[in-house]
């Protein structure tokens, strides 16, 4: 009766323990390290990413928090953000934590920003006379042309 190694599927010679299941010490050393690789990828199966709630392949390692490198981005991103104290939008009142870290940042949002540029009350043009609703602050001309006037004629009355 002819034994077989239970890796290779080879012979196992005669020479060998009657309960040898491998042929040779190679073939031992890979199963048993096949075997230790599969418990640790089963010991490691289940986990869940702490950002998007996917599942961690099993072929990280086993201190992994992340199922890709953008969610760990993402979540440190967040986390930056969150550890910034609090601060009050100059134009509506809310709290907001700042994406900038410079101290720069005064408006919660691009729209609380572009309200307080705006002044809120009309001025007059100051080549035509028209009014203007809702001016820039440093608006001084209802457009380009009264500004191009405006500009010609002062150039000619300083030559």
């Amino acid at each position: 009766m002819m034994r077989e190694c239970e890796h290779c599927g080879g012979p196992i010679p005669d020479h060998r323990n009657a309960d040898a299941m491998y042929c040779c010490v190679k073939c031992k050393s890979a199963a048993y390290s096949a075997a230790i690789m599969a418990a640790r990828l089963e010991a490691k199966a289940g986990r869940w990413c702490e950002w998007c709630g996917d599942t961690i392949p099993a072929t990280k390692n086993a201190g992994a928090r992340f199922c890709n490198p953008k969610c760990q981005r993402e979540a440190r991103y967040r986390a930056d953000i969150e550890a910034r104290p609090v601060q009050t939008c100059a134009a509506c009142g809310t709290g907001f934590r700042p994406v900038r870290d410079d101290g720069r940042q005064k408006y919660c949002s691009h729209q609380c920003g572009q309200a307080a540029y705006r002044t809120g009350y009309p001025i007059n043009c100051h080549q035509c006379g028209d009014e203007i609703q809702n001016p820039r602050r440093d608006q001084k001309f209802c457009g380009n042309r009264c500004q191009q006037r405006w500009h010609r004629r002062r150039r000619q009355a300083k030559s």
